[in-house]
C-alpha cells in the first residue's frame, strides 16, 4: 500500500510543479482499491498534483470525507466525474459556520447522491483488507474541546462535529483535521487496531497550552512516528521538533510506502 498526500498547506521547495492550498487530501493505493481521503479546497490542486505524480484518478473507487468543512470537501464535485463511492457521516453535509463565515461543503448531499453512490455511516467501515474508516469518535478527554463552530447562521447552535472521522491504513492513522482530538481518536482506534504512525492534520494551531502540553505528553508516551501538516500549526510543529517526538512536516507530494 502507498499513501500519497495530494493536498496540504505546504509544498516542497524542490518542486515548482507541486502546488499547495489550505486543505487536505490523501490518496490511498492498494491492490483492489484507490481511495481519496478528503478532496482539498478547490479540486484544482488535487488534480494538478495527481497528474504531476503520475496518478490516474479515473481509477478512483472511493472518496472518504473526514468531515464537512470546505477545505476537505471543496474538490468533491471535481472528482465525482469518476463516480467513486462516497463515504461520509450523515452530519457531513449539514450547514457549518465559523464565527465569520460559512465553512460547510460547497456541494449538497442531494447533488452528490444524484451523481454517484453514497454511503452514510456512523459506524466503523472496512473498505478493503487493512483499510478502515472510523465511526463517530467518542469525546472522553476534558481538554480536547471544539470552540467557535456552529450549525446555524445565527451562531446559536454549536457544531459538535459529530462527522469527524479518521482512517486506518495498515498500521497508520490518517487524519483530516482531527477535530475530536488526537487523544480521543487514538483511544477509540487503538481498541481494535495497532497504530505505529500518524499522518495528517491535528488541529492544534490555536490550541490552549493545556491541550498542547497534554497532547504532547500522550504522544511521547506512545512514541508514534508523526507526519503532520494542514491545521496542526507551524508553531506546534516547532514545539514537536524541540521535544523528543519523531516528527516530520507533511506536504503536498509526500509519499509513504507501507
Amino acid at each position: 500500500m502507498r499513501i500519497y498526500c495530494l493536498v496540504d498547506n505546504y509544498a516542497p521547495l524542490t518542486s515548482q510543479n507541486i502546488l499547495s492550498e489550505h486543505g487536505a487530501s490523501f490518496l490511498i493505493e492498494s491492490d483492489d482499491v484507490l481511495i481519496l481521503f478528503d478532496t482539498g479546497q478547490t479540486g484544482k490542486v488535487l488534480k494538478n498534483n495527481a497528474s504531476v505524480m503520475g496518478l490516474d484518478l479515473r481509477k478512483l473507487t472511493h472518496v472518504v470525507l473526514s468531515h464537512g468543512h470546505y477545505d476537505h470537501t471543496g474538490g468533491l464535485s471535481e472528482v465525482l466525474e469518476f463516480q467513486p463511492v462516497v463515504i461520509a457521516s450523515q452530519h457531513a453535509f449539514k450547514p457549518k459556520y465559523s464565527k465569520k463565515r460559512y465553512i460547510g461543503s460547497p456541494i449538497s448531499l442531494e447533488e452528490v447522491e444524484r451523481r454517484t453512490e453514497v454511503v452514510l455511516s456512523e459506524n466503523e467501515l472496512k473498505i478493503a483488507d487493512g483499510i478502515f474508516v472510523t465511526g463517530e469518535i467518542p469525546r472522553i478527554t476534558r481538554f480536547e474541546t471544539i470552540e467557535g463552530l456552529f450549525l446555524d447562521e445565527e451562531r446559536k447552535i454549536k457544531d459538535p462535529l459529530k462527522d469527524d472521522r479518521a482512517m486506518i491504513v495498515g498500521d497508520s492513522l490518517l487524519t483530516g483535521c482531527c477535530h475530536s482530538g488526537i487523544v480521543n481518536t487514538l483511544n477509540y482506534v487503538e481498541e481494535n487496531h495497532e497504530i505505529e504512525r500518524i499522518i495528517g492534520g491535528l488541529h492544534l494551531h490555536n490550541a490552549s497550552e493545556e491541550r498542547l502540553s497534554k497532547t504532547m505528553e500522550y504522544l511521547l508516551e506512545k512514541n508514534f512516528e508523526l507526519f503532520v501538516g494542514h491545521c496542526t500549526g507551524i508553531n506546534t510543529f516547532c514545539r514537536f521538533i524541540s521535544s523528543d517526538l519523531s516528527v516530520k512536516l507533511l506536504h503536498s507530494g509526500f509519499i509513504l510506502e507501507l
